[in-house]
């Protein structure tokens, strides 16, 4: 685009800020209130009036140094005081620019901004929070002030040509929020580290107030190696009674929080007790086993990892995972679901000696004489030459490429992991009783007798070129992380992730008081 002068810059700006006059909201409700809202309320003196006849605060064209002033007024006429939000409802924000176009809120006795603030940006209407937790004491009125600029530089700001900025102000009663990310982080105040994974975990009495951390390094389109952008993440381990989830109409275990802050579940049916908990019996992973791309959640063409890993076609698990996903989920639940957390199918490989058969990267971590787990999609312990982030970027599952996921799934479900089963409690090769991913609130095996397919490649057969996956046994081995080749049948056992922003409802994640999430549509506008 060619250059644009700033003093000849014209752009488009549209926001109606409506107070209505004399407009009521009540104690009780959350609920966004505006002018003639036909609403009943419990308490009708809680007033906020505009006190510039109301009307667009400006609408046409602009340019930079362009500002707009409005006042207004919150009264109380009640004895008792009141805490509000200051919001900007159904906002579309789509100027490009940083730091140009803001808004400054001042009072003489109610809410100020040390400075002025960057508009919220937002590419579809949502609800922003522009003043939050003001309180107002009983029978007083807080006079306000809010100016828009768009700022004058002698930068080029022609990226902004053609963007639009529309919303409404409004009031709506302040609700302390509590996420469910913070809410389990509240209830289990004892967070341990692991760094023995060569032995079964778990004990036979099921452990409360318990959790576990690891730091990881969490991947982004702009992350550099040199780049502190380490992440927390929490996750359960052994004979847990306390990471229990109602979601969706379904129960769930807390596996762990993402690195996107996210928090990941595994499906557990219908209810606590079920010992049924997989959507379906699948045929195979893949249809077919006679080459190494069939061990790809997704794969391409065969004659090299580089193929495989052009992910093209759906595995037969993944296409019975998306089907479930789309009558059960989808349409009532799809926007609490992170769409930016990673499914990790690690694709990288070395060569056994002296064969052509492969050792997937999982393989190499989780059956060595020192087993070492790991939650970065890509780490290979025995220096594959995939073993780099950037080459593992097609085994990063995700919807969005926002955290340096690949962006090839429809849906935002996938399975467990080998790396997240050993950090659970359990080991290749061992039984592992006492761990929550097999059993159900009775100490019986979730699953019956039935084994259940993982996410992680295991390796290539040398002989008869067959690919494998890993799979968990089911009561014939309690726990028993093992391999199988991708075309035999197993079950499955969806993963999704809670986004950041879903609010913890009620509940402490015992099976009596499972988690339950607020669904109340605050959360699907956002990404995470």
């Amino acid at each position: 685009m060619e250059k644009v002068n700033k003093n000849y810059l014209l752009i488009i700006l549209v926001i109606i800020l409506v107070l209505g006059l004399g407009v009521s909201l009540a104690y009780w409700t959350a609920t966004i209130v505006g002018e003639g809202s036909p609403m009943n309320f419990n308490s009708p003196n809680i007033k906020i009036i505009y006190d510039n006849k109301g009307g667009s605060i400006g609408s046409g064209i602009i340019e930079p140094g362009w500002s707009e002033t409005k006042t207004f007024s919150v009264k109380n006429e009640n004895d008792t005081p009141y805490t509000y939000n200051i919001i900007l409802k159904d906002l579309i924000n789509t100027f490009k620019t940083e730091g140009y176009l803001q808004y400054k809120i001042s009072s003489t006795n109610g809410y100020n901004m040390p400075d002025y603030m960057d508009i919220p940006k937002s590419e579809e209407r949502s609800n922003q929070v522009i003043g939050e937790n003001i309180t107002i004491e009983g029978n007083t009125t807080q006079e306000y002030t809010i100016e828009i600029i768009y700022k004058t530089t002698e930068e080029d700001q022609s990226a902004d040509m053609g963007a639009t900025l529309t919303g409404t102000l409004y009031i709506e009663e302040y609700r302390p929020t509590n996420t469910l990310y913070s809410q389990i982080l509240k209830d289990h105040p004892i967070v341990n580290t692991r760094t023995d994974f060569d032995s079964a975990f778990g004990e036979d009495t099921p452990t409360t107030g318990v959790i576990y951390k690891e730091s990881v390094y969490r991947e982004t389109p702009e992350s550099t190696g040199s780049q502190n952008n380490n992440k927390d993440v929490y996750y359960f381990a052994g004979n847990v009674a306390d990471n229990w989830v109602e979601f969706g109409g379904y129960m769930w275990r807390i596996i762990r929080t993402n690195e996107d802050g996210s928090v990941r579940l595994l499906y557990h049916g219908t209810s606590t007790t079920a010992t049924n908990s997989y959507t379906t019996i699948v045929a195979g992973f893949n249809d077919s086993i006679n080459n190494p791309m069939y061990a790809g959640y997704m794969y391409g063409t065969e004659g090299s990892i580089e193929n495989n890993r052009i992910n093209k076609n759906s595995s037969e698990i993944k296409r019975m995972i998306d089907s479930w996903y789309k009558d059960n989920i989808l349409n009532n639940y799809d926007g609490y679901v992170s769409k930016t957390a990673i499914y990790c199918n690690d694709r990288a490989s070395s060569r056994y000696k002296n064969s052509g058969g492969m050792y997937y990267a999982a393989y190499e971590r989780l059956t060595s004489s020192k087993r070492q787990p790991t939650y970065q999609c890509g780490q290979n312990t025995k220096g594959s030459p995939y073993a780099s982030s950037s080459a593992n970027v097609a085994d990063r599952f995700s919807v969005s490429v926002e955290s340096g996921g690949n962006g090839q799934l429809q849906y935002p479900i996938a399975l467990m992991t080998a790396d997240e089963v050993s950090f659970a409690g359990g080991l290749d090769g061992k039984d592992a009783p006492n761990t929550y991913y097999y059993l159900n609130s009775l100490g019986e095996s979730s699953v019956g007798n039935r084994w259940w397919w993982i996410l992680s490649p295991h390796s290539v057969n040398s002989i008869s070129n067959h690919a494998l996956a890993f799979r968990v046994h089911g009561s014939d081995k309690p726990g028993n992380l093992n391999n199988w080749g991708v075309s035999n049948p197993n079950a499955a056992r969806p993963v999704l992730s809670l986004k950041s922003c879903v609010n913890w409802e009620s509940g402490n994640g015992t099976p009596e008081s499972p988690y339950k999430v607020s669904i109340d549509g605050t959360c699907g506008s956002t990404v995470n």
